[in-house]
Parts: C-alpha cells; sequence; structure tokens
C-alpha cells in the first residue's frame, strides 16, 4: 500500500470515528436527561446522611501463577481487614487470612481460570470470619466471577458449580445479621448501555459502560455545581434488566452467571440491587451490589460504603484499599516458594536425574 493510501484511510477512520462519537455524545445527552426528569428506573441520589455507629469487615484476595518446567503452580491469599466506627473511624491492626499453594500439569490458560476460583473461594471462606459486624465489603461483584461457562474438574482446584452454590449460601447466611455488599472497581458488564439500548438508543450500544457513566456522572455535577458531593446512579434491579428480551452479546454470560444465584436469592426472599457510585469528581466509579429484602427500601448500605470511601482510590474505600494491598502474592514471594519446591525436589531426585535438571534449569 503506497504512503497516501495509508493516510486516506487512517484519514477515513478517524473522520467516521468522530461522526460516531458525535452520535454517541447526541444519544447519551437523551438518556442523561431520561434519568434527571425522572423517566428512567433509577435516579441521581446525592448521599449527605451519616451512617450510624457500626462495625465494618472488608476481604480481598489475589493469586499468582508459576510455570515450573511442566507444572503450573498457583499461589492464593485472601485477606480479612476490619474497621471500627463509634464516631471516629478506627482500623485494628489484626487481619485474618486465608492462604493455599496448589499445582498441576494442566494448560496454563486452564489453570490460570481456576486459580480465579480458588482464590474467590478463599475470600468466600473468609465470610465465617466476619463476626459481629454490621457490614461486610467484599472485592468485587456478589456474583463473581460474573460469567458462567463449561467447567472441567482439575485436583486442587474447586469446580464453578460446587463454587457458586457454597458462596450463594455464605452470602444469604452473613446476610441475616450483616449487610454483604460487593464493590467492583472494574466493570465491564453493560447494564446501564443495555437498558438504554432497549429504549430505543441504539447508538449507546457502542459505549462502555464506564464511558458511559463517566459522562452521566460528570454532567450532573456540572448542572448541579456539586463536584465534591457523593453520587450515586440507582437502583439497578436485576430481575427487571434481564427482562428483556434483547440482551447485548457480552450481558449473556452474565445472565447465565446470575441465574445460578438467582434460585437460592429468591428461596431466602432477597433480590439483588446495584448502585454506580463516585466520591467525587475526581474519584473513580465503582458499582456497589447488595442483597435486599423484597419489601425493603434499597439503596441504605450506600451510607456506610461512603462512611469508609476515600477520593482517588480505586478500591473505593479505605478497608478494601487495605486488604487488596495485604492480600497481594509478589513475585519476590513467588520465588522464595517455588525455591522452597525446588529444594525439596532435588534433594530426593536420583544422581543422573539431578544431572539432567542443571543441564535444564532455565526452565526451573
Amino acid at each position: 500500500m503506497k504512503s497516501e493510501d495509508i493516510v486516506r484511510s487512517i484519514k477515513e477512520i478517524a473522520e467516521r470515528n468522530i461522526k460516531d462519537r458525535e452520535k454517541l455524545n447526541t444519544a447519551i445527552e437523551i438518556a442523561y436527561e431520561d434519568i434527571r426528569d425522572g423517566n428512567a428506573d433509577f435516579k441521581f441520589t446525592e448521599i449527605s446522611e451519616s451512617s450510624p455507629p457500626h462495625n465494618a469487615c472488608a476481604i480481598d484476595g489475589s493469586r499468582y501463577i508459576v510455570p515450573v518446567h511442566d507444572n503450573i503452580f498457583v499461589i492464593a491469599r485472601a485477606v480479612l481487614i476490619r474497621g471500627n466506627d463509634k464516631g471516629n473511624k478506627e482500623i485494628p491492626p489484626e487481619i485474618e487470612q486465608e492462604f493455599k499453594i496448589t499445582s498441576n500439569y494442566y494448560d496454563e490458560n486452564i489453570v490460570g481460570n481456576k486459580s480465579i476460583l480458588l482464590m474467590l473461594q478463599l475470600e468466600t471462606s473468609l465470610l465465617d470470619k466476619c463476626k459481629d459486624v454490621n457490614v461486610i465489603m467484599i472485592d468485587g461483584p456478589l456474583i463473581d466471577p460474573p460469567i458462567y461457562y463449561q467447567d472441567s474438574h482439575i485436583d486442587g482446584f474447586p469446580d464453578l458449580e460446587d463454587y457458586t452454590k457454597m458462596r450463594a449460601t455464605k452470602i444469604i447466611e452473613k446476610r441475616e445479621k450483616s449487610m454483604v455488599i460487593g464493590i467492583s472497581k472494574r466493570f465491564s458488564q453493560r447494564l446501564l448501555v443495555n437498558y438504554f439500548s432497549n429504549r430505543g438508543m441504539k447508538q449507546i450500544s457502542k459505549s462502555t459502560e464506564n464511558f458511559l457513566l463517566s459522562f452521566l456522572f460528570l454532567k450532573y455535577r456540572m448542572e448541579k455545581e456539586i463536584y465534591n458531593t457523593p453520587l450515586s446512579i440507582g437502583p439497578i434491579e436485576w430481575d427487571l434488566f434481564f427482562q428483556h428480551e434483547r440482551k447485548l452479546e457480552d450481558l449473556k454470560s452474565l445472565e447465565d452467571a446470575y441465574q445460578m444465584y438467582r434460585e437460592k436469592f429468591q428461596e431466602a426472599g432477597l433480590k439483588l440491587i446495584s448502585y454506580y457510585y463516585q466520591k467525587d469528581f475526581s474519584s473513580p466509579i465503582g458499582r456497589i451490589d447488595m442483597l435486599n429484602l423484597k419489601e425493603e427500601e434499597p439503596g441504605k448500605e450506600l451510607i456506610y460504603v461512603n462512611r469508609w470511601a476515600v477520593s482517588q482510590v480505586k478500591e473505593i474505600t479505605i478497608l478494601n484499599k487495605l486488604a487488596d494491598d495485604l492480600s497481594n502474592v509478589s513475585k519476590k514471594e513467588s520465588e522464595r516458594l517455588i525455591s522452597l519446591y525446588n529444594l525439596f525436589t532435588m534433594s530426593n531426585m536420583e544422581k543422573e536425574d539431578l544431572i539432567l535438571k542443571r543441564l535444564g534449569k532455565s526452565n526451573y
């Protein structure tokens, strides 16, 4: 291709994208007006109410994958942080944690998916240690992972169906005495994009959820001149959102995952509700999931999130930030553990096996 043809092609792409963005912005402007004027199933809410005295805990986890020759190691950790608010916020230094290291000979991609379930299983098991608390804040969505897929059994790792049942059961058990909140700092599920697409705003289907929300929050703040006020958009009732026949392709796996939880939630008289939350104009937007009784007014959980929220922190609250930091499995830590594994294996090798290993030591 000639240079002038390359330039022409790039120019055409740029011009087309500019036109698409102009159409998208117009569609989002209409969506904003629908919310503002009360013509949508959710609304903007300025959060000003203070939370009463309470005890809280936050849970987060991480995992590290290390290929060692023909073996795949997974190191996973989950951490629980407590916070007390009796007028002044306090964070005791004691933490709870779950740790597991396992391995398998399967393909790294398969083990990678399983490692997520292992990490989430450790996080979920820590719910049992959230005792005498009013609020539990879990990193990520309540329905996690937010996809459903065919899952093969691998020794040393949980199966998706068994894990889902365990997570739903434990969340419901904790919900009897505590508020259980999921805080998603990254969300690819386009719930609002799908909602407005079904209202005839087809151009919005080309938007990400984060772009749409950033526009909506900023537009409201500019119009009301409230740049430092905590703000939410909601409630988003999952049952209502998934009643639409037409769904974006990327929501189908989320719907499948939701169905795995929905039956158990309904049996307990609970419904899944979400809000989008922003501390102030310079802070990231998070999705806040909660379980409400069917006759219960939704959204009271937001005042507790807002109480622990910190400006410009991607984990939204200081408790979740600390849990994220302390659960991190570093490369240095994983290298120490693998060195210990190599020490054990080498000490049990025959002489000729040891020679072979040293010849191929770059793989270990």
